[in-house]
C-alpha cells in the first residue's frame, strides 16, 4: 500500500513539474508588444520662397542590431511605412501646422539615425517673381537623434525643418536643399507654445522669438475672415524651451510702421495664446 502512494506521489509531482516547466516556457516566449511611431512634419518660413517643394520617397531609421524580431534590417537601416509618398510643400506646415508622415507599430529598439530619401521632383517658387526653379539635392538626407523605443509605449516625435536655413544658392546659380544642420527632431510633448494675432500682418516682414539662446523665425498667416477686421496675421511657436523669451515683431522698410517687441512665459504642456492683437504703430 506504501509502494502504491509512493508511486501515486511521484507521479503527481512529476506532472506538476511538467506543468510549471510548461508555463515557465510559454512565458519566456511569449510575443513582445509593439509599440507605436508616429513622425510629423512642421515647418519654419522662408522670406524668398512661397513654395519649397520636396519629393519624398521613402524613410529610414537607423536602429543597428537593436531590433531582434523578424523584422528586414538591411545595414541596420529599418525601413518605415510611408503615409503617402510625393511632393510636399515644407511651407503649407508652419505655425503650428503638421504633416503626418508615418504611423506605424514598431518593435522596441535604439533609434540613431532618420533619413530622408528624396525623389527628382523638387522645387521653389520664388515669393518676389513667382517663377518656378528646380531644386537640387544629394537624393537623400540624414540627421541624428536619440531615441529609446521601450517595448508597449506609443511615441510621438515632430520634426522641423527650417526651409528658409536648409536653401542655398551656389555660384553658378543653381538652389541647393541643405537641410541638415538646422533640422530640430523633438518629442510632441516637448516644451510649450505661443501664438497670437498682429495687426496689421502685411506691414510685418517678419517675426522671430528668442530667450537670449536659440532664435525661430515665422511669418504672420492673414487669416481671412477670421477675425473682425482686416490685415491681421496670426503666428505661432511650438515646442519652445520653458522660461522668458521675447517676441520681435520686424515690419518692412516701406511700411511706415515700427518693430514692437512682447516678452511671454513658455510653461511645459501649455500654449500661452496672447490675449490681445499686437498691435503695430507708425
Amino acid at each position: 500500500m506504501k509502494t502504491k502512494f509512493f508511486k501515486l506521489f511521484v507521479t503527481v509531482c512529476s506532472i506538476a513539474a511538467l506543468v510549471l516547466a510548461g508555463t515557465s516556457c510559454s512565458n519566456d516566449n511569449e510575443p513582445e508588444v509593439n509599440s507605436r511611431l508616429q513622425l510629423k512634419l512642421t515647418d519654419a518660413p522662408s522670406f524668398l520662397y512661397s513654395q519649397v517643394n520636396i519629393d519624398i520617397q521613402g524613410i529610414e531609421v537607423y536602429v543597428g542590431n537593436t531590433i531582434k524580431g523578424n523584422v528586414e534590417v538591411k545595414d541596420g537601416w529599418l525601413k518605415l511605412n510611408l503615409e503617402s509618398a510625393g511632393v510636399v510643400n515644407l511651407l503649407d506646415f508652419m505655425n503650428g501646422k503638421y504633416k503626418l508622415l508615418v504611423d506605424q507599430e514598431i518593435e522596441a529598439c535604439e533609434i540613431t539615425k532618420v533619413r530622408f530619401n528624396l525623389g527628382s521632383d523638387c522645387s521653389v517658387k520664388s515669393l518676389l517673381t513667382g517663377n518656378v526653379s528646380e531644386l537640387k539635392t544629394r537624393g537623400s538626407f540624414m540627421f541624428d537623434v536619440d531615441w529609446d523605443i521601450q517595448e508597449g509605449e506609443d511615441y510621438t516625435y515632430i520634426i522641423d525643418i527650417d526651409a528658409s536655413q536648409s536653401i542655398k544658392i551656389a555660384f553658378d546659380s543653381t538652389i541647393n536643399f541643405e537641410p541638415e544642420p538646422y533640422i530640430r527632431a523633438f518629442v510632441d510633448a516637448f516644451g510649450g507654445n505661443v501664438s497670437g494675432y498682429v495687426h496689421p500682418a502685411t506691414a510685418v516682414k517678419h517675426i522671430e522669438i528668442t530667450n537670449g539662446t536659440k532664435t525661430l523665425y515665422t511669418i504672420a498667416e492673414k487669416l481671412t475672415g477670421a477675425l473682425t477686421g482686416t490685415d491681421k496675421g496670426y503666428f505661432a511657436f511650438i515646442c519652445l524651451q520653458p522660461g522668458d523669451w521675447t517676441i520681435k515683431f520686424v515690419t518692412k522698410s516701406t511700411s511706415g510702421y515700427q518693430p514692437k517687441e512682447i516678452n511671454v512665459k513658455v510653461t511645459t504642456g501649455e500654449t500661452y495664446k496672447i490675449p490681445d492683437v499686437v498691435e503695430l504703430s507708425k
